[in-house]
């Protein structure tokens, strides 16, 4: 926003950056975010079931605060809405409504089924909502688990691409918070379709998991899964593949791409370094 240079009638406007204002904008951001992954406090937080410390120090790097999906709202719809219904709250609000010792906040890696140059017009899912059936079929699962687990009913949170991040406000307003957005989720949901390994995306997210993630594991699902409750799943695991080679809908966001996938291999959490094609995470397969 900027203010009219019109001595007679000054008033505020709004004038869209040159494409180097907003790649600059972005370097600038991404250097905020690898100061916070850096710091002693993010390694300090990032060991608590309490994601709120992180989540206040990714929302204060100036870029958008952090919004995640209640799995009562799958639940009760079937599908996974767009960031402009407004499904999504604040984060922190979001978790501090019910308790930071009650809440799972899982970070949802999926290839979408309707892809698009045109944001309008893309969807991540099938129309008859399969994905958001197996995501509500999960989270009955999950709650499951912990219940017999831990002894009490989990508030499951999803951050999801698709209704937590601006699908309006176009990739460089925000993609290199993503790491920082992994860092803050406890776990990790894979929803595998067959094009899921090919993704740049898929593969950038896995990478990013690996590297800052709370839980040592991912959990995956297909489009169609369904509770079986009480199996527990299969341990298994998946090669991590260079996110570089893989298959973009948009080429051009590949140089946004690549510094992330630099940011991973600092081993900043002290990870096992990774060799595509050879390192491998561990899986539960449902």
């Amino acid at each position: 926003w900027q203010w009219l240079a019109d001595a007679a009638h000054p008033r505020l406007v709004f004038r869209m950056p040159s494409a180097h204002a907003l790649e600059l904008d972005s370097d600038i951001m991404l250097g905020k975010v690898a100061s916070l992954l850096r710091s002693p406090s993010f390694k300090r937080h990032a060991k608590s079931f309490d994601r709120r410390p992180l989540i206040k120090m990714a929302n204060e790097l100036g870029g958008s605060r952090m919004l995640l999906l209640h799995s009562d709202v799958i639940d009760t719809t079937r599908c996974i809405p767009r960031s402009s219904e407004q499904k999504a709250l604040d984060a922190i609000e979001a978790i501090s409504h019910y308790g930071a010792g009650v809440c799972e906040i899982y970070m949802v890696s999926h290839a979408w089924l309707s892809p698009s140059k045109d944001a309008r017009v893309a969807h991540p899912d099938t129309p008859a909502g399969e994905k958001a059936t197996a995501l509500s079929e999960f989270s009955a699962w999950r709650r499951s688990w912990v219940q017999q687990m831990h002894g009490f009913r989990p508030e499951i949170f999803y951050w999801i691409d698709y209704s937590c991040f601006d699908q309006d406000a176009g990739m460089a307003s925000g993609v290199q918070l993503l790491p920082a957005w992994v860092a803050c989720c406890e776990r990790f949901l894979r929803i595998e379709t067959d094009n899921y390994e090919d993704r740049t995306w898929c593969r950038l997210e896995t990478l990013l998991a690996h590297a800052f993630s709370f839980a040592d594991h991912h959990s995956i699902i297909r489009p169609g899964y369904t509770n079986r409750w009480p199996d527990k799943g299969q341990l298994t695991s998946r090669l991590l593949l260079d996110p570089s080679q893989g298959n973009l809908t948009l080429p051009e966001d590949m140089p946004r791409i690549v510094p992330l996938i630099d940011l991973a291999g600092e081993r900043i959490l002290d990870r096992e370094s990774v060799v595509f094609r050879e390192s491998k995470v561990k899986c539960f397969t449902l």
